[in-house]
């Protein structure tokens, strides 16, 4: 088969595609957004450039299916910026490329879709049901995998907000205690369904709730995981609703992909299905999903993945203490000690012509870096900025103000540390 894998270089597209490549039979094609990144990875596949914000043209996606047997699409954001985005991303360009697929007689298509949408009237539940729905009636032969929560030897979003809650030392705070359901699926399982579901033969129209064998409350998840990591038990302490709702309204504010409204609203409500959903799926799926518990016993955790889980919610912290430095040192100098400044190149033998200019550079250049970095704006290019800045800081200050390496206070001494802090905050950048 000739298949297009979209969002291939995903969460839930790469394992998909490592199960594909096992299938020697299978010619894959796989659309990303990042194609550089992807080529390097994979040098040897063939490799499109697609982006399901934009690519809302019929005639676009048909140029990219000519040969194309079966598609299989895993493209899907939590949070994207706007309702308008999230409507693009999971139902207008899922539909461009369904028409394309039609008119070209496409034979299949395999799209990952997620349970618990069906009475959410959030932008992103609402938005995925109404492409299922659509999918549903085109002529074409299609398979709809709705999963549960998705587990696996990487992570993720979600996954990997659970196992930043596992790592924190004693104690796990969890919104009403974690008594929320889940059917956690193996992450390789559900490759495994998908990969294996290209040649089945089934029936026209296929949807399945992709779940595990348990229902698990969200405390005992996090429990398991803890367990998987190699720590001790923790003591789960249950958090008022209100509380987490008002956390994720902060998620929101400055930009958090995991901790928001979306995430709030789908973790409140229980992600499991019904008896007969369960029964159709394992009537239908070429294997038989594996229990956490077994599952977590072929994926040996290491020591990467305590420090991934203990640095979770560190690298947030380090964001924002990073940031209010930065901002309180700029304003600090522009407003509210500038005397202080001026005082101080005084006594430093500064040119006055030269002192506001150095006072109002400096204070402007630190309030914006720091408010950059506050809200995640073009972060990777403000902290590599961040670095520059403090090594001139280091050298201006060592060449012209050489007795600060004396100051009790440790005036210069002090960008040494900040500036490993940053380089860490940087290194811990890429998410996915």
């Amino acid at each position: 088969m000739r298949i297009l894998l979209t969002g291939a270089n995903g969460f839930i597209g790469g394992a998909i595609l490592a199960k594909l490549l096992t299938m020697p039979q299978h010619q894959i094609t796989c659309a990303v957004r990042d194609t550089f990144t992807f080529t390097r990875r994979y040098p040897n596949l063939k490799v499109i450039g697609c982006d399901y914000l934009h690519d809302t043209d019929i005639s676009l996606w048909a140029s990219r299916l000519i040969d194309i047997d079966v598609i299989i699409n895993c493209v899907g954001v939590l949070q994207p910026k706007t309702d308008d985005d999230a409507w693009k991303i999971h139902y207008h360009t899922p539909k461009a490329l369904t028409a394309a697929a039609v008119q070209l007689g496409t034979k299949k298509i395999i799209h990952i879709s997620a349970l618990g949408i069906e009475t959410n009237i959030i932008s992103y539940a609402s938005s995925k049901k109404a492409y299922d729905d659509y999918l549903k009636e085109q002529p074409i032969t299609s398979v709809t995998l709705r999963p549960s929560l998705i587990y696996g030897e990487g992570s993720y979003g979600g996954t990997s907000y659970f196992r930043g809650l596992a790592g924190l030392p004693k104690f796990i705070p969890l919104p009403d205690g974690g008594k929320q359901l889940f059917q956690p699926v193996f992450l390789d399982d559900l490759a495994g369904i998908a990969a294996a579901l290209v040649d089945k033969t089934s029936v026209p129209k296929l949807q399945l709730d992709v779940v595990g064998p348990e229902q698990l409350s969200l405390a005992d998840i996090v429990q398991r995981i803890r367990a998987w990591l190699g720590l001790p038990p923790a003591k789960i302490i249950s958090i008022p609703s209100c509380i987490a709702k008002f956390c994720c309204k902060i998620g929101d504010f400055i930009g958090n992909k995991v901790m928001n409204s979306t995430s709030y609203s789908m973790l409140m409500q229980n992600n499991i299905t019904t008896s007969k959903e369960s029964a159709f799926f394992l009537v239908n799926t070429p294997l038989i999903p594996l229990t956490m518990s077994a599952a977590l016993q072929r994926i040996p955790s290491h020591v990467q993945d305590q420090w991934h889980a203990k640095l979770y919610f560190l690298k947030p912290l380090l964001r924002i203490a990073l940031g209010l430095f930065w901002l309180w040192s700029g304003l600090v100098c522009l407003f509210f000690a500038p005397g202080a400044v001026h005082q101080f190149l005084s006594a430093h033998q500064v040119s006055p012509s030269f002192q506001n200019a150095i006072i109002i550079i400096g204070g402007l250049i630190d309030s914006i870096l720091g408010t950059m970095t506050l809200f995640k704006i073009k972060l990777a290019r403000v902290l590599q900025t961040q670095l520059i800045v403090m090594l001139g800081y280091l050298m201006g200050g060592s060449l012209f103000f050489p007795q600060l390496w004396l100051d009790p206070f440790a005036a210069l001494s002090k960008i040494l540390p900040l500036f490993v802090a940053t380089l860490m905050l940087l290194a811990l950048e890429i998410e996915r």
